[in-house]
């Protein structure tokens, strides 16, 4: 009751009545929990309340630093880790290492151009969200006129800029891109990154990300970017991704002995494991305390197209397997629970990395969640991955995986009904083995919540077991039903069916923000919230 009332009064619900009890009196647990309820504006006002209020307050204030690659980012890291309040609150540090690229004043002048084009997208999106009402998506005249509208005060509010206004801002960019670089051979980002791993003692994780894996990056709200309108949206050489960034993080960690509990890596090449085999001891290094470990691995692309850069791609699997880079570093992760890796995975090819070459025969004596996906086994190699985790393993998740031999009722068999402890089973994506043709399996797109009915019915064999796996339905294509006979609640694809997608013609029109035309060619369709958009121009 007490608790309720402390609640509603910092809520300002109810007036302050008389009681023995004061805000001072409440212990840090409780008050943490309270912050957790509360906005912005709220955490600010319970800062004034009183001493003990505004020392956990803070400390939702300001819970990360934020580093971005250019050296207005670093002054401000420098103040955070010279601030006697906030270089105590900070809990995670993330690194942004998406950096610009040198340009010249025509290529700039493109950038600019699809910077605000995807701006309009976005306005008009929002406009069609709060003006339309739920469900009337496929009144297209009423889209139409929206979009028109936005577009219009779009285009009032956003005047062009002058041939000297572009040429400032176009110079500025090229100052931007150049400290880029020269950060990195300066040892600047170094020096920053120590100072900050030294006097923001409590933190305990990193995210280090490009082009908004994990999290959206902020580079768009950036003043210094946007002194010379930039968005860098990736790494300077998409083929090393982040290494830059990762190599300085690291250096900087083991001068300091920082060694984190949680590490978030989106985008990050694998090359930081095979080129800086110098460094192999420091990266070690700060992995040795991991509990929760997630790394989205780069996949090697070029131009603004992001094509495949194919000779690199199929570099990978034989670089992890010669020099068992990735095997190593997981060894060192004795303290893992949580493990998720999304191998290296592009439509244009099939070649991946093998799981003995990914964990080896590594084994974590308290790992609860395991997430991979995209890598090739041989059946025997992934029971034996899930049997000698039973004792721990509750939640599993399984992407995109191509059996080596066997098939894959055969394979689940293997291991149903034996992880006592598994609470959860997923799967996504194609599951290829050695059945006839180019069948494989369909689990459903890599980023949907739930299993589609197919791997329903496999999750629930997994957990509660059974002498033979339920029959699965192979197809050749991935929009071909999964199962001949969808389940309750599930779409003709086997997919969870959200009731609203009343029209899946629409799902042709997949590429984001122009790459596709719409049936009569009236340009490129972007995808909006509600549904593919064409642009009117």
């Amino acid at each position: 009751m007490f608790f309720a009332k402390a609640l509603r009064y910092l809520r300002g619900r109810e007036p302050p009545k008389s009681s023995s009890k004061s805000l001072d009196d409440l212990p840090n647990e409780l008050l943490d929990w309270i912050c957790g309820y509360c906005d912005k504006p709220g955490i600010k006002a319970l800062r004034l309340a009183c001493r003990t209020t505004s020392h956990v307050a803070t400390a939702y204030l300001f819970p990360e630093v934020v580093m971005l690659m250019n050296r207005d980012s670093l002054e401000a890291c420098h103040g955070v880790a010279a601030h006697p309040i906030f270089s105590k609150t900070a809990r995670n540090l993330w690194i942004q290492a998406d950096r610009p690229r040198k340009t010249t004043l025509e290529e700039w002048n493109l950038e600019l151009k699809e910077i605000t084009e995807l701006d309009l997208i976005t306005v008009a999106s929002d406009r069609i969200d709060q003006e339309l009402v739920v469900g009337s998506r496929e009144h297209t005249a009423a889209m139409d006129a929206v979009f028109r509208e936005a577009r219009n005060q779009f285009h009032i509010e956003k005047s062009p800029l002058s041939k000297e206004q572009r040429q400032c801002y176009h110079a500025h960019a090229v100052r931007l891109a150049t400290d880029a670089q020269q950060m990195m051979r300066d040892q600047s980002l170094f020096a920053c990154l120590r100072e900050v791993l030294t006097k923001c003692d409590q933190i305990d994780s990193v995210d280090l990300t490009t082009c908004h894996h994990l999290r959206k990056a902020t580079t768009a709200h950036n003043k210094s970017f946007a002194q010379g309108l930039l968005r860098p949206f990736g790494d300077l050489n998409e083929q090393e991704s982040g290494v830059d960034a990762m190599t300085q993080l690291m250096l900087a960690a083991s001068s300091v002995g920082f060694k984190p509990k949680k590490i978030n890596l989106g985008n990050l090449s694998h090359l930081i494991l095979i080129n800086k085999e110098d460094f192999s001891e420091q990266l070690q290094e700060l992995f040795t305390n991991v509990e929760h470990l997630v790394w989205e691995f780069s996949v090697p692309v070029y131009d603004d197209a992001f094509t495949l850069d194919r000779d690199a791609y199929e570099d990978i699997a034989p670089d992890l397997r010669e020099t068992k880079a990735l095997v190593s570093l997981m060894e060192v992760t004795t303290k893992l629970q949580h493990l998720r890796l999304e191998l290296p995975d592009h439509p244009d090819a099939d070649i991946y990395v093998t799981l003995q070459d990914i964990v080896g025969g590594t084994t974590w004596r308290h790992l609860t969640h395991l997430d991979i996906a995209n890598f090739e086994a041989k059946p025997d190699d992934l029971t034996d991955l899930l049997i000698r985790h039973r004792d721990t393993l509750a939640h599993v998740k399984l992407g995109t995986v191509c059996l080596q031999t066997g098939t894959w009722p055969e394979c689940f068999e293997t291991f149903a009904g034996k992880l006592p402890k598994i609470e959860q089973f997923e799967v996504r994506g194609r599951f290829s083995d050695d059945s006839i043709d180019e069948s494989f399996l369909w689990f459903g797109w890599p980023d949907e919540k739930h299993n589609n009915a197919r791997g329903e019915e496999i999750r629930k064999f997994i957990i509660n077991g059974g002498e033979e796996c339920p029959a699965i339905h192979y197809q050749h294509d991935e929009d071909e039903s999964t199962s001949e006979h969808p389940s309750e609640g599930n779409d003709e694809d086997g997919n969870v069916d959200l009731g609203d997608d009343e029209d899946d013609d629409d799902a042709e029109h997949e590429d984001i923000y122009g790459l596709d035309e719409d049936d009569q060619g009236h340009g490129p369709i972007y995808q909006t919230p509600n549904g593919p958009w064409p642009w009117i121009g």
